[in-house]
């Protein structure tokens, strides 16, 4: 399936709003006479390869609109049925043409197209949303559309929704290396793990202290106060260790199983060190069935099991601690090993039930990093949505570019095309917006639509997918000139309005000892080889 011109009455600030998705053919919706056309572009060399349906850059201003257009197509993707406005979506399935619309009035057309039907009523698409950009802006897709986004990982709906069996984008990645997948991209894992934690236990709340579990938070306490000479490792080891059992005691609802287990190790006989009672705490348990009671993907077997032998395995992967800077926080790195995928899964569960902590990847440049999230992000929610392996996936990707170093912005559009194939074994089809004039200039013009906002005083904004600009390895500048409005303006403002002064004293006749030294000083600066000619050639006339 290949979504291939998606038109709505309107959504947003998009207003009577048609938008062509396909490489091969353009398409023009005329809504006061409910009828379509299509045309043919011009046809292109063999650029995707076999899996990509199409790939679509979407370029404009600021409020043009680039996100809005994402949205609009996921919904409409994905049935439309929370759209109040009309709308039509065109799309093919091998090779032939079907319509879904809620329009009253049958549409007509100048090429074969099915009549109207739902979407359940085919082939299915997979749609995954990926966004960098964090502006609050919380979509609520449902679940028809898979959302990794930045705003939607720190949506407190999809947090508190998830709270049970949420996972981190840590442990997300640690799965994506360990995939087939990963092993056909050309990518490497990073090198090294980074972590922060609070270097001091929190006091026990005042209802946990009066609660049944205070004795065993008594117990830690004592436990804690034995630390002094003991090293960094330790204290560190032992700060994890305290801190998850905490997580776990203070909870709204405590695990009863689990509290009458530990009472009872401390009813007993306190063990000395926090190792042992760990320990022993671990044997109370299933290794297939019991669960975390902080993450539900998790056994707490193997947790405890992690916890347990938590210092050796640090100082296996070359714990190092970062001193250079007080605070309240530790701060050191371990090795990140593939092999080892079991023990950072858990390591990172038990970092993330700490007040305050974080694991992240250290050791890449922040392209290399930019990549990875993209890429394990789209894997994750391609598996999330995954029923059938051979469906189709509709990847959405708004600013995929940003943060990305223009020399990583290269290679920016060859990686889509080689890895994304890679994470579905169905086609896939990419829609992605940009700022970046260098990832247009990797497509062909059939591939690119610019939102323009029409000059009418009311705001609506159009798609100029007939008119075509030059974009295929074409001038950077001209792509910018084009796309982001910068009316002719071939430097910022600051160099632009002295260049105006330049001007001003070179047309300028007779100057004075004043104007031919400001045009020595403008020698300093400008770097442009015609006008520093100017330049010299107009002071030494005087």
């Amino acid at each position: 399936m290949q979504l291939c011109f998606i038109w709505v009455k309107r959504f947003k600030n998009l207003k009577d709003f048609g938008v062509t998705l396909s490489n091969k053919f353009d398409f023009k919706f005329d809504s006061s006479r409910n009828f379509l056309q299509r045309f043919e572009k011009k046809p292109m060399p063999h650029l995707f390869g076999d899996n990509i349906t199409s790939i679509t850059g979407v370029l404009g201003i600021n409020g043009a609109g680039k996100t809005n257009l994402l949205e609009l197509i996921c919904r409409i993707a994905n049935g439309g049925e929370n759209l109040r406005h009309e709308y039509l979506m065109v799309f093919c399935v091998d090779g032939v043409f079907y319509q879904s619309t809620n329009l009253k009035t049958s549409v007509s057309a100048d090429f074969q197209v099915g009549d109207s039907i739902s979407r359940d009523q085919i082939e299915g698409m997979d749609t995954v949303f990926f966004s960098n950009v964090f502006d609050k802006n919380y979509i609520d897709f449902g679940d028809g559309v898979a959302d990794v986004s930045v705003n939607n990982k720190n949506n407190p709906r999809t947090i508190a929704r998830n709270w049970d069996s949420r996972q981190s984008d840590f442990i997300n990645d640690v799965e994506f290396f360990q995939s087939r997948e990963f092993r056909n991209l050309d990518l490497l894992a990073p090198p090294k793990i980074e972590i922060k934690i609070e270097k001091f236990i929190t006091r026990h709340n005042q209802t946990a202290t009066q609660s049944a579990v205070a004795p065993v938070l008594s117990y830690l306490a004592e436990i804690r106060k034995k630390t002094r000479g003991r090293g960094k490792l330790y204290l560190i080891r032992q700060t994890m260790q305290m801190g998850f059992l905490k997580a776990v005691l203070e909870r709204d609802i405590p695990d009863q199983r689990l509290v009458s287990h530990m009472m009872g190790i401390v009813h007993n006989n306190p063990p000395q060190e926090l190792d042992e009672f760990i320990g022993e705490l671990r044997e109370c348990y299933s290794e297939n069935n019991d669960t975390n009671p902080l993450n539900s993907n998790f056994l707490l077997y193997e947790t405890l099991t992690v916890l347990f032998k938590l210092e050796s395995f640090l100082g296996e992967m070359n714990f190092d601690i970062d001193e250079t800077l007080k605070g309240p926080k530790f701060l050191f790195t371990v090795d990140f090993e593939l092999k080892e995928s079991f023990w950072y899964k858990h390591l990172a569960c038990i970092i993330q039930s700490l007040r305050f902590g974080s694991i992240t990847w250290t050791g890449l440049s922040s392209g290399q990093k930019a990549y990875l999230n993209l890429f394990s992000s789209i894997w994750t929610g391609v598996d999330r949505l995954r029923k059938d392996r051979k469906h189709a996936a509709l990847i959405c990707i708004d600013e995929g570019d940003l943060y990305l170093h223009p020399e990583w912005q290269l290679e920016f559009v060859e990686r889509l095309i080689k890895c994304l194939p890679e994470l579905s074994e169905g086609t896939v089809q990419i829609v992605f917006t940009t700022h970046s004039p260098i990832l247009i200039s990797d497509l062909p013009h059939q591939c690119v639509v610019v939102l323009k906002q029409e000059q009418e005083g009311n705001g609506k904004i159009s798609a100029l997918g007939v008119v075509r600009h030059k974009t295929f390895a074409a001038n950077l500048y001209d792509i910018y000139q084009y796309s982001f409005g910068l009316n002719h303006k071939r430097s910022g403002n600051l160099s632009s309005e002295y260049m105006k002064e330049v001007f001003e004293l070179l047309d300028k006749s007779p100057l004075s000892q004043q104007d031919i030294e400001s045009l020595r000083l403008a020698l300093s600066v400008v770097d442009d080889d015609v006008i520093k000619f100017h330049i010299h050639k107009r002071v030494g006339a005087e």
